[in-house]
C-alpha cells in the first residue's frame, strides 16, 4: 500500500506523461508533444524515484507526523513555515532543524512535492484544466504549477 501523498510508480508515469504532454501540447504544439512521449517514459521513472523519495519518510515526533498529515490534507492552504511552526509549537527555526532531520527534507520542498505529486494525480483522474488543478494544490496558477514541476522533476533535462 502506498504512503499517504505518494503516488505509486505506475500512475506517476501516466501523470507525469499526462502533466509533460499536456504542458508541452499548451506551448509548443501536438507535434513537440508526440515527439516528447517517446523520450517521457524512461525519464519520469528515474526523475520521480530520485525527487520525490526524500518526502515519504514521516517524523518520529507525533507534532511532525501529525503536522505531515495536516499539510496533504490542506494543500491549497497557505502553508509557510512561520504558520507550520505555529502549528507544530515551536520556533520556526527549530521546526525547520526538527523537521528536516526527522524527514530528510524542508518544511517548504515537502509541501512543494507534495503538492506537484497532488497535481500529477488529479491531471490523471480529473477532468479539471491546469489552472484548476494549480488552485486546488496551492500554487497560484498555472505558470507556477508549471515551474514548480520543472523544479520537482528536473524536467531541464527533458530540452536536451
Amino acid at each position: 500500500m502506498a504512503a499517504a501523498g505518494w503516488v505509486e510508480p505506475e500512475r506517476c508515469k501516466h501523470a507525469c506523461e499526462g502533466l509533460a504532454l499536456e504542458l508541452v501540447r499548451d506551448d509548443f504544439g501536438q507535434i513537440a508533444a508526440s515527439q516528447l512521449a517517446q523520450r517521457v517514459d524512461t525519464y519520469c521513472r528515474t526523475s520521480m524515484k530520485r525527487a520525490a523519495r526524500p518526502c515519504l519518510r514521516m517524523g518520529k515526533r507525533a507534532c511532525i507526523r501529525e503536522l505531515q498529515h495536516y499539510i496533504l490534507s490542506h494543500l491549497s492552504a497557505d502553508l509557510c513555515v512561520s504558520r507550520l511552526a505555529a502549528r507544530a509549537g515551536m520556533s520556526e527555526r527549530r521546526f525547520a532543524r526538527v523537521f528536516v532531520r526527522e524527514t530528510g527534507t524542508t518544511p517548504l520542498e515537502f509541501v512543494r512535492t507534495q503538492r506537484v505529486t497532488r497535481a500529477m494525480r488529479l491531471l490523471v483522474q480529473s477532468t479539471h484544466s491546469i489552472a484548476q488543478i494549480a488552485q486546488l494544490c496551492g500554487f497560484s496558477g498555472a505558470q507556477t504549477l508549471r515551474r514548480n514541476v520543472v523544479a520537482v522533476l528536473d524536467t531541464t533535462s527533458l530540452e536536451r
